[in-house]
């Protein structure tokens, strides 16, 4: 799932991550996608890890909280950035429902 949405950097293939965000996050994303323009972007991560940090069960939905960290490239030559993001996955209340991403912070 994660190297799919990672992938759909293309103004015409941010639906594709439709069925992994809420309504209001694709919104953001596409908005996000537009203002880099119509130029090439590529992302390659490496030492992924991730941390569940919490649940939070309510009457509606589950939400959970995880923190991926890595090393950011724009090429795989470069040296990278280190990156820290938490992100917040959420799923309505019953059987099978999917857990669909409804934000993400920037951490320090």
């Amino acid at each position: 799932t994660t190297s799919r949405c990672s992938s759909t950097g293309t103004p015409n293939e941010m639906d594709k991550i439709a069925e992994f965000v809420t309504p209001q996050m694709l919104q953001f994303l596409k908005k996000e996608r537009a203002d880099l323009g119509d130029g090439f972007q590529s992302t390659y991560i490496e030492n992924l890890q991730v941390q569940l940090d919490g649940v939070d069960d309510r009457a509606d939905k589950t939400i959970a909280t995880l923190t991926f960290s890595g090393v950011s490239k724009t090429s795989r030559f470069d040296q990278g950035e280190v990156f820290s993001e938490s992100w917040n996955m959420e799923r309505p209340q019953g059987d099978n429902q999917p857990w669909l991403v409804a934000g993400i912070r920037q951490n320090g």
